[in-house]
């Protein structure tokens, strides 16, 4: 917001242009809250705006994060997103972290594969003791 005055507001995008419209044809804008969907665990509203960039990694667009954001709206969800057809595709990516001991495991195994097979001796029940 640029100006205001009786008559007409000025706004100022992001691109620097500035539009200019009649205070009557803007009767119907309010205030407004935003808030992360991780911000919002727990809360309930009446209506949820999500912006779904396809583009983002997983770790930012995922089924869980999907969920947690369009499940706070009680009336109305509206999702704003780049691309609709994969929109589908980026909210099913499934994020899963793995623990320390998984990710050994999975760098370990090829070397494993590798290893010769090390000759097996046989140790007597005898405990070093002859007789």
């Amino acid at each position: 917001m640029v100006g205001l005055d009786e008559t007409k507001a000025i706004l100022r995008i992001e691109t620097g242009r500035e539009l200019t419209a009649s205070r009557r044809r803007l009767r119907h804008i309010d205030y407004g809250y935003a808030a992360t969907s991780h911000s919002s665990q727990g809360a309930t509203v009446d209506r949820v705006i999500v912006n779904i960039d396809t583009l983002r990694s997983v770790e930012l667009v995922n089924r869980k994060q999907f969920y947690v954001s369009i499940s706070r709206a009680r009336d109305q969800i509206t999702i704003y997103t780049n691309d609709r057809q994969a929109l589908r595709h980026a909210v099913n990516r499934n994020r899963e972290k793995a623990i320390a001991l998984e990710e050994a495991r999975i760098r370990i195994q090829p070397q494993i594969r590798q290893a010769q097979e090390v000759p097996r001796r046989t140790i007597s029940h005898s405990h070093g003791i002859h007789r």
